[in-house]
């Protein structure tokens, strides 16, 4: 093969491994001041480690007396939300049908932001939930979840209702 040849290949090969590389973007970039008011909020619960605690410069504790058993939840978000509130769930009969219902009302906040989370103590006394959170998604609807452990992993789950 001919040196203009290889070279050529050569030439080609490597731009088109530069351009894999590279960002290229087409239209105005997105300067909005305000880049989390179109993300969906979304909240999620993990046990709160002393790392993990280490990780925020202030959270919100949800100051509650619970049993030796009792572990530290820490409820964190994607986006700001508002209305925040852990509460007691029960478990009843309704036209035929189990369901979650919220009962007393543990704590509440006015607003949960990714930059200070809710750090809570929940007793799992055994496999059906008994603590839910709920709070307003970026709609303004209010979202209600029971706080559980995957059956699969130990990890914390929350299951919308």
């Amino acid at each position: 093969m001919n040196k203009t040849k290889v070279l050529a290949i050569l030439t080609i090969t490597f731009l088109m491994l530069f351009l894999v590389g590279c960002e290229i973007t087409f239209g105005p970039k997105n300067n909005d001041p305000n880049p989390d008011e179109d993300k969906p909020v979304v909240v999620s619960a993990i046990f709160a480690t002393d790392e993990i605690l280490a990780e925020y410069n202030s959270y919100l504790t949800a100051n509650l007396t619970a049993g030796a058993d009792a572990v530290k939840i820490i409820f964190t978000t994607t986006a700001p939300t508002s209305s925040f509130r852990f509460f007691e769930v029960a478990y009843e009969e309704q036209a035929d049908e189990f369901v979650f219902v919220e009962r007393n009302l543990l704590y509440s906040t006015i607003e949960l932001s990714p930059e200070r989370p809710v750090v809570a103590l929940i007793v799992f006394p055994g496999s059906i939930p008994t603590r839910g959170i709920s709070y307003l998604d970026e709609n303004g609807d209010t979202k209600q979840f029971v706080v559980s452990i995957s059956g699969n992993d130990g990890s914390l789950i929350l299951i919308e209702f």
